[in-house]
């Protein structure tokens, strides 16, 4: 919003403390951004604030916007449409207000974001009924409604995509313990029990489904991978 405001003499203080600069070099800046290319990390979105900036970025300057994922495959949920309707921090405020029922986690330790502790607990206390799908013990376990057991990378087959969307095979090397299962296997479980079909048996079963992939051949995965275009 401030940038919104950069014609009109806007207070830039706030922001230049936060980057450790005069305000007027950003009151300057601003008109040099027009049509230019911004690089951020997803964790700009991880608050509603920093979320909000974002968008006030691209609105009132009309620059692209490139935003390259932080976590462990985070890319490649971008391609598969896996995203959500609000930040981290909304999702669990809406959890504590009621307003979010049930929870499904799946490899996340809330207490590992770096969120304030309390305020994580006073979330996982107030969803009603809250699934931990995980292949550790984490401290998140232990407000589980019910634990999913998850196996490892190293105990599955698959791919990854890093973040340029560089799209690579990944084999089992070990067995998985107990009844641990990957994580596809359990999604693909409770899928055709929500809505029946004939079940995806092997990982390039649920490669080849998803569009973003179509042009790929797992087969061909291999060694170096191939690269999705953004």
């Amino acid at each position: 919003s401030a940038l919104k405001l950069a014609g009109a003499g806007a207070d830039f203080t706030k922001e230049a403390a936060i980057c450790g600069v005069e305000p007027e070099l950003i009151r300057q800046a601003v008109p040099h951004l027009e049509g230019s290319t911004v690089v951020t990390s997803s964790a700009v979105h991880r608050t509603a604030s920093s979320s909000a900036a974002a968008e006030a970025l691209i609105g009132s300057i009309g620059t692209r916007f490139s935003c390259f994922p932080m976590g462990a495959n985070s890319r490649g949920a971008q391609l598969m449409k896996l995203g959500t309707d609000g930040s981290a921090v909304e999702i669990l405020e809406q959890c504590i207000s009621g307003n979010i029922k049930s929870l499904w986690l799946a490899g996340v330790d809330l207490f590992a974001t770096g969120l304030p502790r309390d305020f994580v607990i006073r979330a996982l206390e107030s969803v009603e009924y809250l699934v931990v799908q995980d292949a550790r013990r984490t401290e998140t376990f232990y407000f589980a409604s019910v634990a999913l057991p998850m196996a490892l990378p190293a105990e599955s087959d698959g791919t990854y995509t890093n973040c340029e969307g560089r799209v690579q095979r990944f084999k089992q090397a070990i067995p998985a313990l107990g009844d641990a299962k990957a994580g596809w296997k359990v999604f693909e479980e409770l899928s055709i029990r929500v809505s029946p079909r004939a079940p995806r048996m092997q990982p390039h079963d649920v490669f080849d489904s998803i569009p973003a992939f179509k042009h790929l051949r797992y087969n061909d995965l291999e060694g170096d991978g191939v690269v999705v275009p953004r």
